[in-house]
């Protein structure tokens, strides 16, 4: 999972591998995270991000992610909010 610093981020849906076309469906912007299908351990990615502008990122393990929430849980909260808007 990434959290984004800095910059911004498409993140483009394709309804059907059959389909050749995407669809914006969310714009990324600093303090909020994507990639959250691998944090899930999901093995299938459901969208594709593309940067819009140049942009730093931090990446955050499932591992980590885990021990995050379970150590702090407020933090556990606040993270889980705002993976949750994306």
């Amino acid at each position: 999972m990434y959290v984004l610093n800095s910059g911004e981020v498409e993140l483009h849906f394709q309804p059907n591998e059959e389909f050749n076309y995407s669809v914006t469906t969310t714009i990324v912007r600093p303090g909020e995270a994507f990639g959250w299908s691998a944090a899930l351990g999901r093995s299938h990615y459901s969208a594709t991000a593309i940067c819009r502008a140049d942009a730093l990122t931090l990446a955050i393990s499932s591992q980590d992610w885990c021990l995050l929430a379970t150590e702090n849980e407020s933090l556990g909260g606040i993270l889980d909010q705002r993976m949750a808007r994306t």
